[in-house]
């Protein structure tokens, strides 16, 4: 039985190599690259079984995609590429049932290995990838703070604007400075600095 697989990702250089490496394997076969989400959506007519989709960290409305494309075709397995090692993106993209995350820059291109891996054990995670969520677990956590609390922290200390961090984390901007209000409340502080003081220590 020959797999299908489709590839979506705006860097077409990246596609045909994909793609290449993909038709050059056992018993998997890619006929369709696209360049967008919507190009797929509108294209596409037959299922398939696999879709590697290009995503990056400011392009969170892809949500919604991937959880329209696995209602569309529920048998198929989405795997992300990226170059992008956001946290908060991995966590929700698993959630909505991706099975596997790429390192879009250093993928060795071992197709067959990733679908096997796929088939036995549900998920595929490149090790830069797999880092970042191994990461997450050592970080040091304030333990009066709620979990959105904990987010809303963790985007500041990454730099993130108080948009930024409403943005990532689907919230409105005065839900975020009610956190922000509440966390300094909390841990006796009124500054950012103080905020990584806390953080680092």
């Amino acid at each position: 039985m020959v797999n299908k697989v489709v590839i979506i990702d705006s860097d077409i250089s990246f596609s045909q190599r994909i793609k290449k490496q993909i038709n050059n394997s056992i018993n998997l076969s890619c006929d369709a690259t696209f360049f967008s989400l919507e190009e797929f959506l509108q294209t596409l007519v037959t299922p398939t079984d696999l879709i590697f989709m290009g995503i990056e960290k400011k392009d969170l409305f892809q949500y919604n995609y991937i959880t329209f494309i696995l209602n569309k075709y529920p048998n198929s397995k989405i795997i992300i590429h990226t170059s992008d090692y956001d946290l908060f993106m991995i966590e929700k993209s698993f959630e909505l049932g991706v099975v596997g995350f790429i390192d879009k820059l250093n993928f060795n291109g071992n197709i067959q290995e990733l679908l096997d891996t796929v088939s036995a054990y549900g998920v595929y995670i490149s090790p830069a990838i797999a880092k970042v969520i191994t990461d997450s677990f050592k970080r040091f956590k304030i333990p009066n703070l709620t979990d959105r609390e904990h987010e809303v922290v963790q985007g500041i200390l990454e730099g993130y604007t108080y948009l930024q961090v409403a943005q990532k984390y689907f919230i409105t901007i005065d839900t975020v400075r009610s956190h922000i209000k509440n966390i300094y409340k909390k841990l006796n502080i009124n500054s950012k600095a103080q905020l990584f003081k806390i953080y680092r220590k």
